[in-house]
């Protein structure tokens, strides 16, 4: 009799070790919230193409991010020749967002234009990573521009 009141006890506390074992792994989980995308738009030089003939390239591309609300704005600024043609694409994956920049080779002025991106999300959990790549069609493969965490 001793010895099914044991197999009771060891099988009840071997229930409840699972049980909070399976909500501490669903909490894990739950923390981790994926980005949406609810719009993207280019600013600068994609709609006015004002040129300035001032600027300086060094420092001026930037990469910064602002909340307001329930929205996360991540804007990424390139200063390039008044002639770039670029191109951006977004993926998504869990907390990671990479955002594919490409340049096609073309013509070229004698300018310089600052090209901004900018990025809407909504869902973004603790911390986003987001990573921007480039390329042009001149070159075989993308290589990172830059990084950034939030927050």
């Amino acid at each position: 009799m001793k010895l099914l009141s044991y197999l009771i006890i060891f099988d009840f506390i071997l229930v409840f070790m699972a049980g909070c074992t399976k909500n501490s792994n669903e909490n894990n989980l739950s923390s981790i919230k994926t980005p949406k995308l609810i719009k993207s738009e280019r600013a600068g030089c994609f709609v006015n193409h004002n040129r300035d003939d001032t600027l300086d390239p060094i420092g001026r591309d930037t990469i910064y991010y602002s909340v307001v609300n329930d929205t996360l704005f991540l804007n990424v600024t390139m200063v390039d020749n008044c002639a770039a043609q670029f191109t951006d694409s977004v993926t998504i994956n869990n907390d990671s967002v990479n955002i594919w920049i490409t340049y096609r080779c073309g013509p070229v002025a004698n300018c310089l234009c600052h090209f901004d991106f900018n990025y809407y999300f909504t869902n973004y959990g603790d911390e986003v990573q987001f990573v921007v790549y480039e390329n042009s069609t001149c070159m075989p493969e993308y290589t990172v521009w830059g990084t950034l965490t939030y927050p």
